[in-house]
């Protein structure tokens, strides 16, 4: 089986409710659905942003989305980086880099393997 590594790179900005949008983006299946999603990401860490180190709780939020599912078609459900891959377990990495902290932008790089 021949496997290709895949890089995703977005920026994340601020905190609110759309911060994860150009994230969900990435998986077409999730594209009518992201302002959803990224909503309810938001509002399930929004206290811990405010609260806690925010690089901390982005990191966690981010593996909190890569473990999300959605439905396509009707027909099934599809996790959001597992639809493109056939492994049994996927191998991913998330790099986040910060272009300034004082207003939250980061920049976010996922890579994962694909068939």
């Amino acid at each position: 089986m021949q496997t290709q590594l895949t890089t995703e790179q977005i920026e994340i900005n601020g905190i609110n409710e759309r911060m994860f949008i150009n994230f969900f983006n990435i998986d077409d299946d999730f594209n009518e659905v992201a302002e959803k999603y990224s909503k309810e990401v938001f509002n399930l860490f929004c206290d811990k942003f405010y609260n806690d180190i925010y690089l901390d709780v982005l990191e966690e939020a981010l593996e909190h989305c890569i473990n999300m599912q959605t439905q396509v078609d009707d027909i099934e459900e599809v996790n959001f980086i597992l639809n493109s891959c056939k492994f049994n377990d996927l191998d991913y990495n998330i790099s986040i880099i910060c272009n300034n902290e004082h207003e939250n932008i980061y920049t976010c790089v996922i890579c994962y393997l694909t068939n």
